[in-house]
């Protein structure tokens, strides 16, 4: 059974909703495992769709530049430093 997760971007924020996009100007295809590597900083979503391990329609060239805002940091760091 696949599961559809919507992350809308607006006005400075994201909302994540279980269920499919409702208008939306790009769509990303993927299994949770490619998730899973963007989280550990193994890959980046660029290199997923450059692979074929996920695939996009819409406007793909707007889905690339989003993702390449995205900031990499460590996973475990200190949020509150003495």
């Amino acid at each position: 059974m696949a599961d559809t997760a919507r992350l809308e971007l607006s006005k400075g924020r994201s909302t994540l909703d279980p269920g499919p996009p409702t208008h939306c100007r790009g769509t990303v295809h993927g299994d949770r495992s490619q998730l899973d590597r963007i989280f550990s900083s193994e890959t980046t979503m660029a290199d997923l769709l450059d692979e074929g391990a996920v695939t996009a329609d819409g406007d793909v060239d707007r889905l690339r530049a989003l993702f390449a805002c995205v900031t990499d940091f460590p996973r475990f760091y200190n949020i509150i430093e003495p």
